[in-house]
């Protein structure tokens, strides 16, 4: 390999690098975006199971939130608790961040009251 030919390398690296960075950092949002959804969907399918057996559904459901972001809205009937739940995740990586809109995620489920 010649020095001609390891400068070409050098310069295609300095080229491609960026593009390659941009990638790994766009998927980090995704992967981060991800979890904001599984924990989500825990935290509804948490809050319905604690309201569908409580005699206070809606102090229940809040209780499981712990310290997430995640708000719920609790609906009860004779017959069904429906908890509808939603975070804004914030698009922070670095440099990509900027590029994508904030997302407002949301989760809902119905699940049959048990008796206390």
């Amino acid at each position: 390999m010649t020095s001609r030919d390891r400068g070409q390398a050098t310069v295609e690296l300095a080229l491609v690098l960026p593009l390659v960075l941009v990638v790994l950092l766009g998927c980090l949002q995704v992967v981060e975006v991800l979890v904001e959804q599984v924990r989500l969907v825990h935290v509804v399918r948490d809050g319905a199971r604690a309201a569908s057996v409580s005699d206070d559904p809606e102090a229940a459901a809040r209780a499981v939130t712990g310290a997430h972001r995640i708000r719920l809205d609790v609906a009860t009937t004779d017959t069904t608790v429906d908890v509808t739940g939603w975070v804004d995740v914030t698009t922070d990586v670095p440099l990509i961040g900027r590029l994508l809109p904030d997302i407002t995620l949301r989760e809902r489920l119905t699940m049959t009251v048990e008796s206390p």
